[in-house]
Formats: C-alpha cells, structure tokens, sequence
C-alpha cells in the first residue's frame, strides 16, 4: 500500500474513533452547570420560566387593564404607545444583551436586566399622566430584551443537546399559558384591585427568579475573545425601527412628514447591509495554512 494511502487511512480511522467516542459522551462542550445534580437543574428551569412568563404576560395583561388606565391618566390618543414602545424596546435590546452575555457572563447580564424590568413595572404603577407611564414602559421593555432570550440561553447551557428540545418546549409553553392567562389576569385585577397592580404582580415573581438563579446558576467564565458591540449597526436598527413605528402610530398628526420618516427608515434599515457588504468587499480572503508532507 503507497504511503500516502495508508496515512488517510490511519486518519480516517482515528477521526472515526473520535467522534464515535464523542458521541457517546455527549455535546462536546459543557458549562458549569451543565454537569449540575437534577435538583439544582430543576430549580434553574423553573427559574427560567418564571421570568419568561414575567416578561411574556406583560404584553397581554395591559390590554384589559387600559380602560381603567386612560379614565385615571388620559392621553388617549397616545394609547398605542403602551404596547408599541415595550415591544420596541424589547426588540431592539435582544441582540445587545446576547452579545454583552458573551462577554460578562449569561448571570450579571440577566440580573441587570430583571433589575431594569423590575423597576419600569414599580414605576408604571406609580405612574401619573400617560408620557411617564409610556418612558416607564419603555423601561420595562429594556429589561424584558434581556429576560426572554437569556433564559433560553441558560436552558441551553445547563441541558445537553438530547434534552435541549424538551425543554425548549416547556419554555415555548410560557407564551401560551401567558397569552391565555394575561387577559384574565389584567380583568381580575382592575374589577377588584387598582390598576397600578397589573404592574406590580411581576414582581414577586422577578425576585422569586432572580433568587433562584442566584442560588443554583454557576456564574460562567467570562469570553475574552469576544468581540464588541456593533454601535454603528445598533445605532441604525433603532433609528430604522424608531422611525417606522412613529410614521405608523402618529402618522396623522404628522401629515407631510410620515412619507419623510418612512423615507428615512428605509434608508437606516438598508444602510447596514450596504456597509457590512463594502467590509466584506475590502477584506482580504483568508485561508488556512496547509502543509504538504
């Protein structure tokens, strides 16, 4: 057999008895709290949970509580901006926490923004004409862009890869029950309570979660090799974004200037992936170093 025949062949052999024994052993990689006991795990999903169904409800609780809360506040041509500024806030933030998880760690980044999403609902409920309580909610939105995608991430990192699809549908179940539930909720509390309580109800449940992860989450070494926020491409995003929603929530009292603002959108929204394109033109193809033996 030439040399070179029965060096592929050695090589052959020896990735096959690697990736047979890695696949007996499992995902390759494993965090700290992958290898956590059951209990531990349990605890840390029940804690995920929660603080998706927190972040989740608030988009369905409000809508039954809004009557109460435009006879107390007024401001109702400004109503649409409850939910839209939450949601967009939400939105914009997602990719931010997930790059800033990578380099602090999935533990500090999630308690900072439970804390945002904390204090936006104490503030709402406080609350005493509609511009405050639309800033507040903003807040609220804030601290939600890090709740919901962190805490599918935290599954992810405690769970191997033969359990994650399981679990992903426990947390996908949360949207359900709380689209379900929020509505209910939000009627229950203003028939019988005040309407700064459709607020307030998340808390218990924030501090139950955050005491949890607390408690059983390992805290994860932090990525040194991370790279840095996009600044340029959140900057466009949210003026993108920003821009729209204004040209479609108020375009009537902006007359002339909603066709500018949709104008200016799209060229925000188009203007990063004519960038990222210009980069991809000007860098130099780079590949790998082979050696022939």
């Amino acid at each position: 057999m030439p040399v070179n025949t029965r060096l592929f062949a050695q090589g052959a052999s020896c990735y096959n008895q690697r990736t047979k024994k890695s696949l007996n052993q499992g995902p390759m990689h494993q965090t700290p709290a992958s290898t956590a006991a059951p209990l531990r795990r349990g605890w840390i999903l029940i804690a995920c949970m929660l603080a998706m169904f927190m972040a989740a409800v608030e988009v369905t609780i409000v809508a039954t509580a809004m009557p109460d809360i435009i006879a107390s506040l007024g401001g109702f041509p400004l109503l649409s901006w409850v939910f839209s500024i939450y949601l967009l806030l939400q939105a914009i933030s997602i990719p931010i926490y997930g790059r800033l998880a990578d380099m602090f760690g999935r533990k500090p980044v999630f308690f900072v923004g439970t804390g945002l999403f904390l204090s936006g609902s104490i503030l709402c409920g406080f609350a005493s004409h509609m511009p405050a309580l639309i800033l507040f909610r903003a807040l609220q939105g804030l601290g939600a862009g890090a709740i919901v995608p962190l805490a599918t991430t935290i599954i992810a990192d405690v769970y191997n890869q033969q359990e994650r699809a399981r679990l992903q549908g426990y947390l996908s179940s949360v949207w359900a029950v709380s689209a379900i539930i929020g509505p209910l909720m939000g009627a229950f509390i203003v028939r019988h309570y005040h309407w700064s309580e459709v607020f307030w109800v998340n808390v218990p449940l924030g501090i139950i979660s955050t005491g949890l992860l607390a408690r059983y989450l390992p805290a994860a070494p932090h990525r040194r090799d991370a790279p840095s926020l996009d600044m340029a491409g959140i900057a466009y995003m949210t003026l993108a974004v920003g821009c729209l929603l204004i040209a479609l929530l108020q375009g009537d009292e902006l007359g002339r200037w909603r066709a500018g603002l949709l104008v200016l959108s799209v060229i925000s929204a188009a203007a990063p992936c004519h960038c990222s394109r210009w980069r991809c033109g000007k860098a130099k193809l780079s590949l790998p170093a082979t050696s022939a033996d």
